[in-house]
């Protein structure tokens, strides 16, 4: 199931490419999406503020120090809190459970085949209106698109050592970033989402290659079961 760490060292040499690609990720495709719409970045903490009030509750500090507060320790503990909760519910069986069954495919197939699997899972929730709202099932199809791009990204650390304890690290530390990343956003409507967009998707897509060159020159030996042979 992937909970069993083989290399500590290993493991650790791994957990900053879990936690922090997804930050870079989202950086990236927010500063990708201001250039395609040709607009400047928004006041992040006014968007906060306006959130916050939104709600009906009063500020209860000034809006700059409520904003450097929620990205300096909301979202780290976030992360963290995410790496736990995502360890032991979705990635122990995506990425612990199902990933080794699906090996005989090869890498990529399987992480397609994951991913695809991953995206249908989010349906009731995005035809809720989650991450999508207002596109049905066609936020549903953006999702599995989303899911499928995304997903070699964490059976890369599965296949490493980092088992479902990496994935969870990585899959938390998206929950948390993906969403704060939109507060730079002058406006979130699809296709200009972010990590979620057109952008966020070409970023990702774009990624693959610094996967495909890392595997070529690093291959693995005796770890068939977790999908490294192709």
């Amino acid at each position: 199931m992937g909970l069993r760490v083989e290399s500590w060292k290993r493991f650790f040499l791994w957990l900053p490419y879990a936690w922090m690609m997804p930050c870079i990720l989202a950086a990236l495709s927010v500063v990708l999406c201001l250039l395609v719409m040709g607009a400047a970045p928004a006041d992040p903490a006014q968007k906060l503020a306006d959130a916050v009030e939104a709600t009906g509750t009063p500020l209860p500090m000034p809006a700059d120090m409520l904003f450097w507060i929620q990205i300096g320790v909301g979202v780290p503990i976030g992360i963290l809190i995410n790496t736990l909760a995502l360890t032991f519910s979705e990635e122990l069986g995506w990425r612990g459970w199902l990933q080794p069954r699906l090996a005989h495919l090869g890498f990529w197939k399987m992480s397609a085949l994951i991913g695809l699997i991953w995206g249908l899972w989010h349906a009731p929730i995005i035809l809720m209106g989650f991450n999508y709202p207002g596109l049905g099932w066609g936020g549903v199809l953006a999702m599995c698109v989303f899911c499928m791009l995304i997903t070699p990204y964490l059976s890369l650390l599965r296949e490493r050592g980092a088992g479902a304890w990496g994935a969870g690290a990585f899959h938390g530390s998206i929950n948390a970033v993906a969403g704060a990343s939109l507060l730079w956003m002058p406006s979130v409507e699809w296709p200009h989402m972010g990590l979620l967009g057109l952008e966020g998707f070409a970023l990702v897509l774009a990624g693959w290659a610094g996967i495909w060159f890392y595997r070529r020159a690093r291959p693995v030996s005796g770890m068939a079961d977790q999908g490294c042979r192709r």
